[in-house]
């Protein structure tokens, strides 16, 4: 059963409907093309678990779409480790947001796996700081496990790592990065906002964690601005934090 999931995860593109159907219908899947599917993934150094596999995590069990496949690359055994996992995401990068990113970063590596989407900008100083200084990483890719940007940083510290996706080599689109995030909110424990704007793609992140019951913290935002999203944000009940030992204060995590 595992070989036709990723079978159908592949054909389909991770689309859960279209592997839904497929399941629902008994399409058929020859012995000769699932293990064509399995000897491709071999060779390029993909591996795969199904929501059949005890690795997979209980927390995406709970998703109105659960993913029927994760594609991955990378320490699997970091879904599971003792470090509790949290997010961190920012848009627009200053000197004030330096100035929290250097208040925080050094203690938040110290407790947690970083879960993170691996955008460029705020998120790509973050994660760079997490891989300079050995911290554990969790990548969620909207386009595969062979994204270049992302594998790249697989020399420097394997073992700190581990790349996911419910999609096998595809194309970006707006509905898979937004799909994305609910796999980024399922695993997090919490969502820190270091900087925002109310139109941003961190909006529709913040959602899928509310959807889910779970916190949202983020530093002051500029009042100044129109479209500060952080501002808006805390309007509308996210916790204010100064420093990141707020957070865990809030959440009884000492």
């Amino acid at each position: 059963m595992k070989s036709i999931l990723i079978y159908f995860a592949t054909k389909y593109k991770g689309d859960f409907y279209k592997i839904l159907k497929a399941l629902k219908e008994n399409e058929r899947v020859s012995d000769e093309n699932a293990q064509a599917v399995m000897d491709d993934l071999e060779q390029k150094g993909i591996q795969a678990f199904t929501v059949l596999d005890s690795v997979y995590p209980e927390v995406f069990k709970h998703l109105k779409t659960p993913p029927f496949v994760i594609f991955y690359k990378g320490n699997i055994n970091l879904l599971k480790n003792d470090l509790p996992k949290i997010s961190l995401v920012g848009e627009q990068y200053n000197e004030i947001v330096q100035s929290y990113l250097d208040k925080s970063l050094s203690e938040v590596i110290k407790r947690h796996t970083l879960v993170t989407n691996g955008y460029k900008g705020v998120e790509e100083k973050i994660n760079n700081y997490f891989l300079q200084n050995q911290g554990k990483l969790i990548f969620v890719s909207a386009n595969g496990v062979e994204n270049p940007w992302i594998s790249s940083k697989f020399e420097q510290n394997n073992q700190n790592i581990l790349l996911i996706s419910e999609y096998p080599n595809t194309n970006v689109s707006y509905k898979r990065l937004k799909n994305r995030n609910r796999l980024v909110a399922a695993l997090s424990k919490n969502l820190i906002v270091y900087s925002s704007s109310k139109a941003s793609g961190i909006q529709n992140l913040v959602n899928h964690f509310l959807m889910i019951g779970k916190e949202i913290f983020c530093f002051p935002g500029d009042i100044n601005f129109e479209n500060d999203g952080n501002t808006e944000l805390i309007k509308q009940g996210a916790n204010l934090i100064t420093e990141v030992k707020d957070v865990y204060k809030e959440i009884n995590f000492e």
